[in-house]
């Protein structure tokens, strides 16, 4: 199982397609390694993030409250299988 927790461009970055060639780079290289399944992180609300990891297999498995930004956010659990 491979664990993806960062995922982040710099707001000067964004919609400009790097994303999606990051996230295939990530999901290329777990493919070549052999993972059956991926699992990404991310803070609730990142609507173009989730987008972008459904349009690539992903599926939001589960949802939970942490504190480790220092504050109460929610987090999520999306799984892509193999």
């Amino acid at each position: 199982m491979a664990h993806l927790r960062w995922f982040i461009l710099s707001k000067r970055l964004r919609g400009k397609g790097l994303g999606n060639r990051l996230l295939a780079k990530a999901l290329a290289h777990c493919e070549i390694q052999g993972f059956d399944e991926i699992h990404l992180c991310p803070l609730k609300g990142l609507v173009a993030a989730r987008v972008l990891y459904e349009r690539n297999g992903f599926s939001l498995v589960d949802e939970y409250e942490g504190d480790q930004w220092g504050r109460s956010v929610t987090e999520q659990k999306f799984v892509r299988k193999s």
